[in-house]
C-alpha cells in the first residue's frame, strides 16, 4: 500500500511484528525505521495526542465557560452540545472516509477536531449570548429564543460557510498534507453548523422549561461600551495600535524556513525515531529519508539510449548544489559503474588487441633477447676482426724480415 493508507500500516505492523520474534545474532539489534514506519508511527502519536488535546481543550472551554456563565448546568449543557456535533461531524467524515468517497490523514482528523470544537463552542455562545441580551431586555423565555434565533441563525450559517470554504480551498494545494485538511475539515464544519441550528436551539428550548439557561448575573456592558466608544473616538490610534500587535507575529515570517520533517514532532521514544538515532550513528541523515524523483515517459527505458538520458538526469541533479549522492539505475551505488564510461567503451573496442597484448609482450621479449644474441655474435665478429689485423701485421712483419734475409743471402753469395 502507499505511505499512510491502513495497508500500508499493516503493513509496518507485520513487519515489525517478524522483527521482534525473530532472535538476532549476538551483538546484532534490529530496528524497523524510514519513510513508511515514520508516518506509520504519525498516526499512532496523533491518535493519542488527538485524545489529549480533545480533553485539554475542553477542559479550557470548561473553565471559560464557567467563569463566564457562573453555572454548572450551562458549562454541562453546552459542552454536551459540543461534544454531540464533534461525534455527528467524526462520524459522518469516518463514514464518508470508509466508503471511499473521501481520504483522510492523522492531521486532517486533528483539525478537524479542533474546527468542530472551536466552531461549536462559538456558536453555543453566539445562541446564549443573544438569548440572555433577550432576557434582560424584559422579553419572555419564548420571545427571548425567537429573537435569539432570527438574530443569529444566519450569523451562525454564514460563519460556518465561510469557515467551510475557507478550508475546502486547501483541496487546490498539491502538497498531500494540506490538501488531504480540505474535504474532511469542511464537510466536519458544515455537520457542526446543522447541528448548531437544530441541536442547540432544541436543547434551549427543553432547558428554558426548567430555567436550565437563565442568566445567574446582571449583564456587565460598561467595559465593552467604553471599549466601543474609545474605537469611534480614534478610530486612527486605535487601528495603528492594532496593526502593530499584529505586526508582533510576522516579525519572525522572514526567518521562517519550510520544512516537512515529521521527526521532530513525534517523541524520542517512537520507534521509528529510535531506529533513526541508531542509524544515524553511522550513516548520513538522508540515507534513511532520501528525496525521491520520478522520471515519466511515454515508452519503455529501458534501452541503451533512455539509459544515456537517464544518466545524463542523474548527473545534472549531482551537480544541484545540496546534493551529496544521487542513486538511479544507471548509478546504484551513487557512482557512475566503471563499465558505463567512455573510456572504457573506448578500450573495450580494441578486446581483442588487448587480449593479444601478453602474447605480443612476449614476442618483443624475444626479439629483445635475439638482440642480445646478436650483440654476442657482433662483439666475436669484433674481436675475429682485431685478431686478423694483429695476424696481418705478423705476416707483413714476417714478409719484410724473409725480403731482408733474401737480400743479405744474395749480397753473400755475390761476395
Amino acid at each position: 500500500g502507499n505511505q499512510g493508507e491502513s495497508l500500508a500500516n499493516e503493513s509496518v505492523d507485520s513487519v515489525r511484528n517478524i522483527v521482534n520474534h525473530t532472535t538476532p545474532p549476538p551483538g546484532v539489534k534490529a530496528y524497523v525505521t524510514g519513510a513508511a514506519p515514520l508516518v506509520t508511527d504519525q498516526f499512532e502519536v496523533g491518535r493519542h495526542g488527538t485524545l489529549k488535546t480533545t480533553l485539554i481543550t475542553i477542559g479550557v472551554i470548561a473553565v471559560m465557560l464557567f467563569s463566564l456563565y457562573r453555572r454548572l448546568t450551562t458549562v454541562f449543557l453546552v459542552i454536551f452540545t459540543v461534544m454531540i456535533e464533534l461525534t455527528a461531524s467524526r462520524g459522518v467524515v469516518a463514514v464518508l472516509a470508509n466508503a471511499g468517497v473521501i481520504k483522510l490523514s492523522t492531521y486532517s482528523t486533528n483539525l478537524l477536531t479542533l474546527l468542530v470544537i472551536a466552531a461549536g463552542t462559538d456558536y453555543a455562545i453566539f445562541i446564549l449570548g443573544r438569548f440572555h441580551e433577550a432576557r434582560y431586555a424584559g422579553q419572555d423565555r419564548v420571545s427571548a429564543f425567537n429573537t435569539m434565533y432570527h438574530g443569529t441563525a444566519h450569523i451562525i450559517l454564514g460563519s460556518g460557510l465561510t469557515i467551510a470554504g475557507a478550508v475546502l480551498c486547501l483541496t487546490f494545494t498539491r502538497l498531500p498534507y494540506f490538501n488531504s485538511l480540505g474535504v474532511p475539515a469542511g464537510i466536519g464544519v458544515l455537520v457542526a453548523v446543522v447541528a448548531t441550528l437544530t441541536l442547540a436551539p432544541a436543547l434551549l428550548m427543553i432547558g428554558r422549561h426548567f430555567g436550565l439557561f437563565e442568566p445567574a448575573r446582571p449583564m456587565r456592558t460598561q467595559g465593552w461600551r467604553r471599549i466601543g466608544t474609545a474605537v469611534v473616538r480614534w478610530p486612527g490610534p486605535v487601528l495603528v495600535v492594532t496593526v502593530a500587535i499584529a505586526l508582533i507575529g510576522l516579525l519572525a515570517l522572514p526567518r521562517y524556513t519550510t520544512s516537512y520533517d515529521a521527526r521532530p514532532y513525534l517523541p524520542a521514544s517512537a520507534p521509528a525515531n529510535v531506529g533513526y538515532t541508531a542509524a544515524e550513528r553511522h550513516f548520513s541523515q538522508a540515507r534513511l529519508n532520501p528525496e525521491l524523483l520520478m522520471v515519466e515517459a511515454d515508452h519503455d527505458l529501458r534501452n541503451p539510449t533512455d539509459m544515456i538520458l537517464l544518466e545524463r538526469v542523474a548527473k545534472a541533479v549531482f551537480h544541484t548544489d545540496g546534493i551529496a549522492q544521487v542513486q538511479s539505475i544507471t548509478r546504484p551505488l551513487g557512482t557512475p559503474l566503471d563499465h558505463t564510461s567512455i573510456p572504457f567503451q573506448i578500450s573495450a573496442g580494441s578486446a581483442s588487441q588487448i587480449n593479444n597484448l601478453p602474447f605480443q609482450q612476449a614476442r618483443g621479449a624475444d626479439l629483445l633477447k635475439q638482440v642480445d644474441v646478436i650483440n654476442n655474435s657482433i662483439d666475436i665478429l669484433r674481436q675475429q676482426y682485431a685478431l686478423q689485423q694483429q695476424s696481418a701485421a705478423v705476416t707483413d712483419e714476417q714478409t719484410q724480415a724473409f725480403k731482408d734475409t733474401v737480400a743479405t743471402a744474395q749480397d753473400l753469395r755475390d761476395k
